[in-house]
């Protein structure tokens, strides 16, 4: 937080105005829950009722409206199936002991590692070290930060030269490079770990990423991200329809015929997803490929990915309410037996291991 200037108000003041704002929140609330149980009791008013009760979060609904939706009505309880917020609940898990993706996502060796142990075709890294060690041979290739979450510090070796995957914007020489990766990490590459890894082409170009949402054996929604250009951005449901999704301002990608999603992803790839999928004892995680000519090419997991908060409504509804169907699958497979062998052998699990049953 930046320090307060001489015309800012007082934490007092911020204080004063956060009280405002709870005892407005507080009366608007009560009057929401008044009129849903005037609503309830009068006859031929469910619609206008689910209408006053979808005015509420799942906290604020009373017991007896929880009773007339759910039983009575037989209806979905309002804004209870979002996934953001089950993002949120997620991470609060988190915060509070163990998860068993806890350590996916965070290092991209270790991603990688156990993507090969379950027989997931992968990405081949060439390099992993320190900065200054990284090879400045012309080969085609992918430098990016071993731990990273976004396309900051990542650059193409190309056969015209370095390009940052971030900013699209091509270096002159390893100089350059070095200056764009202090920018746009904050801290000098020498202080980070890197890896060099072969790269993956599709229709001559580098291969796009294919992130897939997917619920323990479902996929929910495919994000594809063109960057052998400038980056482009093409979003697609369950069922592989081109969709909008996110109120993000984002370059969308405008001519289908450049993704891969719309123009060679097969029921099989989308099976090969699913399968490892129903192989990690998590509700969600977005599983990352790059895309090229022979198929789908692992790169690495995320389980809050960016800006979720960011999709629309319409598929925050319909994410959360897979992400609940997941959680049951889950634990149905658990009651009845499931295993999860290949997790449990790899390093990913240690921790759980190390855990003894009180």
């Amino acid at each position: 937080m930046t320090p307060p200037s001489a015309s800012s108000q007082t934490d007092e003041e911020f204080r004063k105005k956060i009280a405002l704002l709870r005892r407005r929140q507080r009366r608007v609330v009560r009057d929401i829950q008044r009129l849903a149980a005037e609503l309830r009791e009068l006859p031929d008013s469910t619609e206008t009722y689910l209408e006053a009760i979808s005015l509420l979060q799942p906290g604020q609904i009373t017991q007896q409206d929880q009773i007339a939706v759910a039983r009575t009505l037989k209806k979905p309880l309002p804004n209870a199936d979002s996934f953001w917020t089950s993002l949120l609940e997620r991470r609060r898990r988190k915060q509070l002991g163990f998860v068993p993706e806890k350590h996916l996502g965070v290092n991209k060796t270790s991603d990688l590692s156990f993507a090969r142990a379950l027989g997931v075709p992968a990405v081949n890294t060439r390099f992993t070290g320190h900065w200054e060690e990284i090879p400045r041979d012309p080969i085609p290739g992918c430098i990016k930060p071993v731990k990273s979450s976004d396309s900051r510090g990542v650059f193409y070796i190309l056969p015209g030269g370095v390009r940052s995957v971030f900013s699209s914007v091509g270096c002159e020489d390893w100089d350059e490079v070095e200056r764009l990766a202090s920018e746009q990490l904050g801290t000098h590459p020498a202080e980070v770990e890197w890896e060099l890894q072969d790269l993956v082409t599709w229709r001559g170009n580098p291969g796009p990423d294919l992130k897939f949402y997917s619920f323990y054996g479902e996929i929910g929604a495919v994000v594809e991200v063109s960057r052998h250009d400038t980056p482009q951005y093409a979003y697609f449901d369950n069922r592989l329809k081109h969709v909008r999704f996110t109120r993000e301002d984002r370059p969308f990608m405008k001519d289908l015929s450049g993704s891969m999603t719309a123009a060679g992803l097969m029921e099989k790839h989308l099976e090969e997803v699913q399968e490892f999928s129903r192989k990690i004892p998590v509700p969600y995680l977005r599983i990352d490929y790059i895309g090229s000519d022979d198929g789908l090419v692992f790169c690495e997991f995320s389980s809050a990915p960016g800006q979720a908060d960011m999709i629309d409504a319409k598929n925050q509804s319909r994410l959360g309410t897979m992400y609940h169907q997941a959680e049951i699958r889950l634990l149905c497979d658990l009651l009845n037996g499931k295993t999860f062998d290949e997790y449990m052998a790899h390093p990913v699990s240690s921790e759980l291991r190390a855990m003894k049953p009180e």
